[in-house]
């Protein structure tokens, strides 16, 4: 950490800014946009939005989480625009302004930021719902790309 400002790290196509001071565990989260948009342009049916739905309860499961929709979608898209913990208003979100408009911004990221994160535990399930998904929207086009 250089002076006052966060830590930065870089994950492929994520910016993860660490905060400072009272809201020490609460972060944020910079997707690539050109990964955002894909997503955006990547219908998905109810089936799948379902069984995503499962496996990110299942992932929330292993880190001792537990909610019904952890995920949410904006509208029809494989886009997540928010990741729920289901305790006591714990999430990481885009804001619906910033996607709304993604396509013609011109930030490199679509950013999402953390609420009511108080633990490492918290800030740590966040990440692994977040970099779960990731992984799997990769998964999810790769097979739409090639027909499946």
């Amino acid at each position: 950490m250089i002076g006052n400002e966060p830590p930065v790290y870089l994950f492929g196509d994520l910016r993860v800014i660490g905060r400072t001071g009272i809201n020490r565990f609460n972060f944020d989260v910079g997707l690539d946009k050109n990964f955002a948009v894909k997503c955006l342009e990547t219908s998905i049916d109810d089936f799948t939005r379902g069984r995503l739905q499962e496996m990110a309860r299942e992932a929330l499961l292993a880190v001792k989480y537990d909610h019904h929709d952890p995920l949410t979608f904006y509208d029809k898209s494989l886009l997540v625009t928010g990741f729920y913990l289901g305790r006591d208003g714990r999430w990481l979100c885009a804001e619906r302004n910033r996607v709304d408009h993604l396509k013609e911004s011109k930030d490199k990221y679509l950013d999402y930021s953390s609420h009511n994160a108080d633990s490492t535990s918290d800030r740590n399930a966040l990440m692994t719902l977040f970099t779960w998904w990731v992984d799997s929207a990769n998964t999810v086009i790769d097979m739409k790309k090639n027909g499946k």
